[in-house]
């Protein structure tokens, strides 16, 4: 809101014109009589268009300046220059950028081209984990995949064994992830260790690795126990004790 204040007019009858860029213009009168002081509110239009989009792909996202429209064929947006930016899974993204003009409908043709597979971003949200401890007990396995395909996490012990194995038969979104609670194929928690995370595809090949531990791995949570002791003053002494450790 912008706020506007006049003083010291003569009374009268005054013509008023409002303008800002991209609005529509506002026009009225105002009459001032001597002494009076008059409030007067004023709401702009906003001058639109409209984008129409050819070829809409069904399954699409359709983003014109980062606001998304889904399954809208026409859309009514404030004139000027509009990004507009599509992406659908399996597909490489299209960026363009259209000028839209006062009431008039702009076309824009939708063609998107079918992505190679690859998979990225593979990470695992521990390295450490204690599958007797909750909030220690699993840890996360994601990645990134693009488009089709297929692939597979295995978790493997020090002597190359599989312990435990994710297929992923048919990618439909680009995030996926897993989550291992430190347990076998038949639901057995493992050995302590370090257990080596493989992921394999078409697209290419991630490792990283577990440690599974049943000591020492604990909450970021320390437990204190406070000792008084008393002779000629009084301290306070505190130590830290934590959980699968002896003191």
């Amino acid at each position: 809101n912008t706020k506007l204040e006049l003083s010291k007019l003569r009374p009268g009858l005054y013509f008023v014109e409002v303008r800002k860029e991209g609005y529509e213009r506002e026009r009225f009168e105002v009459f001032l009589r001597r002494g009076e002081t008059k409030k007067v509110y004023v709401t702009l239009e906003l001058i639109t268009g409209y984008i129409e989009f050819l070829n809409y792909p069904q399954g699409a996202s359709v983003y014109v300046d980062n606001s998304l429209y889904i399954n809208k064929k026409v859309v009514e947006v404030p004139i000027g220059k509009r990004v507009v930016k599509v992406t659908k899974f399996g597909y490489e993204p299209l960026e363009t950028t259209v000028t839209v003009y006062p009431y008039e409908t702009t076309g824009v043709s939708i063609e998107l081209i079918p992505a190679v597979f690859y998979i990225s971003n593979f990470k695992i949200s521990k390295d450490k984990i204690n599958p007797k401890v909750n909030g220690l007990s699993n840890c996360e396995i994601s990645f990134y995949a693009n488009a089709n395909g297929k692939a597979v996490i295995k978790i493997e012990d020090e002597n190359g064994n599989v312990v435990k194995q994710f297929n992923f038969e048919r990618f439909t979104t680009w995030n996926n992830s897993v989550d291992w609670d430190g347990r076998d194929s038949n639901g057995n928690l493992v050995s302590d260790g370090r257990y080596n995370v493989i992921l394999e595809s078409a697209a290419g090949s991630f490792e990283g690795f577990i440690q599974v531990a049943y000591f020492g791995i604990v909450p970021n949570t320390d437990f204190c126990v406070k000792i008084y002791t008393k002779t000629f003053f009084t301290a306070c002494l505190m130590y830290s004790v934590l959980a699968g450790k002896s003191c």
